[in-house]
């Protein structure tokens, strides 16, 4: 039906996007990176998902055809919905997804709001070999990086400005304590 848009930025909502194209204002929900990243007045182009229900048409954008792809994925996973899956996607980097897949590793899943352990082991197993690293997304994340989101969230932080000082760090940081302390450092210099 609906597969991508190209227009403007008009207003922006708690996770949603209206985007202007030819004078008509399109809803888009879509991460908080999305969000963040695309300020109103600047144009923008997202690979959408139509979801359609019985009462309800909703569109879901994504800045790269593999978010997309891992989006789709998700919806197939029983008891993901799209909110769930966008919710997902907020959370947790695509390839952290991808590489927690194929490790069979359920933990980071668990620590996303909605997502209790049944449906985290289930998107693990239903998800496994359908993914690969380095396939979903450029930018690889790692796992620990859940946990690095949460610490920054919770010290008040929202959940973009810590996914951008998580892309801001330098590759060579490893740990979580390390790369936690280079994006605190990152955060100080004022972007919240």
């Amino acid at each position: 039906m609906i597969a991508h848009i190209k227009g403007t930025v008009l207003s922006k909502e708690d996770q949603a996007l209206i985007v202007d194209v030819g004078g008509l204002g399109y809803r888009i929900a879509v991460t908080d990176t999305i969000n963040h990243k695309h300020p109103i007045g600047v144009p923008v182009a997202l690979h959408l998902h139509y979801h359609l229900r019985e009462n309800t048409a909703e569109l879901y954008g994504f800045g790269e055809s593999g978010e997309l792809e891992l989006f789709k994925l998700l919806l197939n996973v029983s008891g993901i919905g799209p909110k769930t899956a966008l919710n997902v996607l907020n959370v947790c980097a695509a390839d952290a997804i991808a590489r927690a897949v194929g490790k069979g590793d359920a933990s980071l899943l668990k620590q996303i709001s909605g997502i209790g352990a049944k449906t985290a082991e289930r998107i693990v197993m239903e998800l496994k070999g359908k993914l690969r690293i380095g396939s979903v997304l450029p930018g690889a994340y790692d796992v620990g990086d859940g946990e690095i989101i949460d610490a920054l969230v919770g010290l008040g932080y929202a959940h973009a400005a810590a996914r951008t000082a998580l892309d801001a760090l330098d590759p060579s940081v490893e740990g979580i304590e390390d790369r936690l302390r280079q994006c605190l450092q990152y955060l100080g210099k004022g972007v919240r």
